[in-house]
């Protein structure tokens, strides 16, 4: 119950915030690109085992799963697109994470994860660039990271040891 409360509260905060936008939102340039990894990345990610060891990061700020249905109702993300996938959320601090791990069905499938999480980082840094600088600067530095089939964004301020993590350094 306390999850759902909790998600419930994030799309409210979320579209208030939006709400209250009163000026037009500076372009913040071209549209976030991905980070394709080159040939050094495993061929096989174990998403599962690599949440693992990013929940002992985020553990002091109440990591929650997301399961299918909030893949969906929070995300966009269709079920159907996931071979696999491993994601959480955490509401505690200044810089509540989305923790965003997915092994694409096909092709296809990881063009429109990657679409959707582009999205959510472009949103998330226009929202930011208006209201809190130093989430702003944070999130700046977050990117969408492709491995071949396996695609993940790590918004949260411990990104780039969860990028390591993910590719396995």
């Amino acid at each position: 119950m306390k999850k759902i409360i909790a998600i419930v509260l994030t799309l409210v905060l979320a579209l208030s915030l939006s709400a209250c936008i009163s000026r037009p939102v500076q372009s913040i340039g071209d549209e976030v690109e991905a980070t394709t990894i080159g040939d050094n990345t495993p061929a096989n990610i174990d998403i599962h085992a690599a949440l693992e060891q990013i929940n002992l990061l985020v553990k002091d700020d109440e990591p929650m799963d997301i399961d299918e249905d909030a893949l969906t109702s929070l995300y966009g993300i269709e079920s159907a697109w996931c071979k696999d996938f491993a994601c959480i959320a955490t509401m505690g601090g200044v810089f509540p994470s989305d923790i965003l791990m997915f092994e694409a069905a096909d092709d296809e499938a990881k063009a429109n994860i990657k679409e959707v999480l582009e999205t959510k980082l472009d949103d998330f840094l226009t929202q930011a660039q208006n209201y809190d600088e130093d989430s702003y600067a944070l999130a700046s530095s977050c990117k969408v990271i492709e491995a071949g089939n396996y695609i993940a964004l790590f918004l949260a301020p411990q990104h780039e040891e969860m990028e390591n993590i993910f590719l396995g350094k």
